[in-house]
């Protein structure tokens, strides 16, 4: 019964924990969580998910930063939640479960708390599982104010009736020679405590299967297994794709030679606005140019006159938003500086005339 598998709030710390392994899809089916037995005892109660799973309905709530979506896994389908989605209902078929997961890059505990505050009045959950913490650990940021977002977020939870399950940071030994993790970490199971909420030591946990080579990213011998695995799978693709070694951040860089024309470039010519680039400059910035250009007449030449040709949408900058600028340039180098709009000029492209002389100025790479 689901009851008995969500009664005590150890037993989520121990599936959690089984679910944290990165495993292949399909995921094997019995998945063995070596950890320290101290790293999942608490003594803290998950009355309202017992008493959902009891009624036979039960709403989770995933908040996150991206590893809740499946990044550093071999797809979304392995991402922790989806995994625990599937255990639970392998648990109890009949169970009517929902399992919400919001999370992205990045987020600090102030946005994920936020995410939690909009998800509780739109649709409350029974339990919420919260990771927190990471954004503000990399970034340097706030101690203080992460702790106001979690006592904010957690009492909303609580408000609402619903359990939370918070989780600290993922093991890295660069984030741990780079940042003051432990700040942070103690501050997250002291608001914890306050709330009588339990904590995924999630760290901890990671921290020990590194230690035990069980998944270690940052030992050499296991980077090149992971790379020689990538290299054997792309030696099957056509496109011949070159990839370097695993950098100290976890990133392999890859290329493909491209080894006939697209459809597109077969049956399309480049633009003759940005010439293949895609993109052109903006006609604020064409507008500038044009007027750092005046100045720069204005120092070498000293004919009365200046005659700008450039296209209808720079002219109507420089004309209309530009006006009290041309006006004190005008008064700066005393030269009467007329405006011509000429349809067949690039966008890029304008003309500065002068004493007889022609400037253009439009990139050419």
């Amino acid at each position: 019964m689901i009851t008995r598998m969500v009664s005590g709030a150890g037993r989520i710390l121990l599936l959690l924990a089984t679910l944290l392994v990165p495993v292949p899809v399909p995921a094997r089916a019995n998945t063995a969580c070596d950890a320290p037995s101290d790293l999942l005892q608490t003594s803290a109660a998950l009355p309202a998910t017992a008493k959902a799973g009891s009624a036979g309905q039960l709403r989770i709530l995933v908040v996150g930063g991206a590893s809740v979506l499946g990044p550093g896994t071999s797809g979304p389908a392995a991402a922790w939640p989806v995994r625990l989605e599937a255990l639970i209902r392998a648990h109890n078929p009949a169970l009517k479960l929902e399992v919400v997961t919001r999370g992205a890059r990045g987020l600090t505990t102030a946005e994920t708390a936020a995410i939690i505050a909009a998800e509780v009045a739109r649709a409350p959950p029974n339990l919420v599982l919260w990771q927190a913490g990471t954004a503000e650990a990399v970034r340097g940021l706030d101690v203080d104010e992460m702790v106001e977002a979690l006592n904010a977020g957690l009492s909303k939870v609580i408000s609402a009736g619903a359990d939370a399950v918070l989780m600290d940071h993922q093991f890295s030994r660069f984030l741990r020679a780079n940042a003051n993790v432990d700040a942070y970490r103690d501050a997250l199971r002291l608001a914890a405590a306050a709330h009588g909420v339990p904590v995924l030591r999630r760290w901890d946990l990671m921290r020990h299967w590194a230690d035990n080579d069980l998944i270690d990213m940052e030992r050499e011998d296991n980077k090149l297994r992971v790379y020689r695995a990538l290299e054997e799978e792309l030696a099957k693709d056509r496109s011949r794709p070159q990839i370097s070694k695993i950098s100290d951040l976890g990133l392999v860089e890859m290329t493909r030679k491209r080894t006939r024309d697209t459809m597109v470039r077969a049956l399309c010519d480049s633009c003759s606005q940005c010439e293949g680039k895609g993109y052109i400059k903006s006609k604020l910035t064409v507008a500038y140019e044009v007027m750092r250009d005046i100045e720069r007449e204005g120092l070498i030449e000293d004919s009365p006159k200046l005659l700008i040709q450039a296209h209808p949408d720079v002219i109507d900058i420089l004309a209309i938003d530009e006006r009290e600028s041309l006006d004190a340039l005008e008064r700066r180098y005393k030269k009467q500086i007329y405006l011509q709009a000429v349809a067949d000029l690039h966008p890029e492209q304008f003309e500065l005339i002068g004493d007889k002389r022609e400037r253009k100025s439009r990139s050419e790479e």
